[in-house]
């Protein structure tokens, strides 16, 4: 497969990934009729799954919702250790 078009089926996924977390899917309703739904688990597990595959974990910002529960969760008593990468069964 040449880059090209590694490149814009990885571009492709990841915009409609994003649709579909933005403005939900269309299905069809129980009665018959399209109906657009919210994501489901099944996406956001799919979103996951490629973030994860491509070795994206997080993107430190100062607004990120992700700080925001990692204070809450510390705020709860749950400690963090940083991750070392090397301790990734994935990167290998």
């Amino acid at each position: 497969m040449s880059d090209k078009i590694y490149s814009d089926l990885q571009r492709l996924l990841a915009q409609r990934m994003l649709e579909v977390l933005r403005d939900g899917r269309e299905t069809i309703g129980p009665d018959g009729q399209p109906t657009r739904i919210m994501a489901t688990a099944a996406d956001f597990n799919a979103v996951r799954g490629l973030l994860k595959d491509n070795g994206i974990n997080s993107i430190e910002t100062a607004d990120s919702p992700l700080n925001d529960l990692v204070s809450e969760m510390s705020k709860r008593g749950i400690r963090f250790r940083p991750r070392d990468l090397a301790d990734d069964e994935d990167v290998a």
